[in-house]
């Protein structure tokens, strides 16, 4: 599972808005260095010290989530896309929703996905994971430079 995260002037061209840069990019301290290895930066830099956007397209970075089935791994990449904070960052939270209501099977049964034998099933995505995804944010405690609930 992959989450695009954009930044003007994304998507439109930079003469239309302008390209944007040395923005900081701040990624909450409780994200380890597995959870680092999930976030795979494109038009970023570092400045002083700090991670900044560089580019001049607005593509910042992908997000990566992985999991025993489908459910798990749109839930890892969600929970780990809201604990990085750019200004103007912009990215869907819906990425595998599709899947998980339906077009998995269907896909599964046009026969594109080649022979799936010992593929773990997909589980029935539950309200509480839904509800959890959308509510999950952090906030950043500018005195102690610290991310909380």
């Amino acid at each position: 599972m992959g989450i695009v995260m954009t930044v003007p002037p994304f998507p439109y061209e930079k003469s239309q808005v302008g390209a944007v840069t040395g923005l900081p990019v701040l990624i909450s301290d409780d994200v380890d260095k597995r959870g680092r290895s999930h976030l795979h930066y494109y038009e970023l830099a570092e400045s002083d010290g700090q991670l900044v956007t560089a580019g001049a397209y607005g593509w910042a970075m992908v997000v990566t989530g992985t999991g025993a089935d489908i459910a798990i791994a749109c839930h890892n990449a969600n929970a780990l896309a809201s604990r990085v904070l750019i200004p103007n960052l912009r990215y869907r939270r819906d990425i595998g929703e599709r899947l998980l209501d339906g077009e998995f099977a269907r896909i599964e049964a046009w026969g594109m996905l080649g022979p799936t034998r010992g593929v773990r099933r997909l589980r029935p995505r539950t309200n509480a994971m839904v509800e959890f995804s959308r509510r999950r944010a952090f906030v950043l405690n500018s005195r102690e430079k610290r991310w909380t609930l």
